[in-house]
């Protein structure tokens, strides 16, 4: 049963895509639209339904990412326990218990590095290069500000690029500026 805070005109769009084909089609487009990762799990954190984004978590860790999934639900009221998830229930008549998990996206620059560094499992070096990368620094600064010498900071580069799948410092740059990472 719906809860009280439902709208009039969520029920009617809930009645008309009722549990078909249709309601598919506009779950996987809603998720798609969304840039951070996002799931559908079960109260026990076992993944139901992800976005484009949430599958590529998955793809990195998913025995990791399913307890962190798990503790997202389990904690769900208490903002400081949930970190950076937003929990939804979804309630469907008959239906065992679902939820909405999406991960916040970084707000700081600082933040996106460190969440690409981490999504990406890069080593202390290739976080702080791609730290300076981010700043907007040339190779050449980057080497000077860490004391090493250009090759080194290209190969660091070259690592990024193969661990994160972009192909180039604009395109991992203008992911990281709309927080796609």
């Amino acid at each position: 049963m719906p809860s009280d805070r439902t709208s009039p005109s969520a029920l009617t769009f809930a009645k008309l895509l009722g549990e078909g084909p249709m309601a598919r089609v506009a779950l996987e487009a809603s998720l798609a639209e969304l840039r951070s990762p996002a799931f559908i799990v079960s109260a026990t954190g076992t993944i139901i339904h992800t976005n484009r984004e949430g599958a590529r978590r998955v793809a990195k860790s998913r025995d990791r990412l399913r307890a962190k999934l798990a503790r997202a639900v389990t904690s769900l009221g208490d903002d400081a326990a949930a970190g950076s998830a937003l929990v939804t229930p979804l309630r469907c008549e008959a239906m065992p218990p679902y939820f909405l998990v999406i991960f916040r996206a970084p707000s700081s620059p600082e933040q996106n590095v460190e969440a690409a560094a981490s999504l990406w499992e890069l080593t202390r070096r290739q976080k702080e290069v791609l730290g300076l990368l981010a700043e907007g620094f040339a190779n050449k600064t980057i080497a000077v500000r860490l004391g090493c010498a250009d090759r080194t900071v290209e190969a660091h580069l070259t690592a990024i690029f193969q661990k994160s799948g972009f192909e180039g410092r604009s395109a991992l740059l203008a992911a990281m500026a709309r927080k796609e990472v």
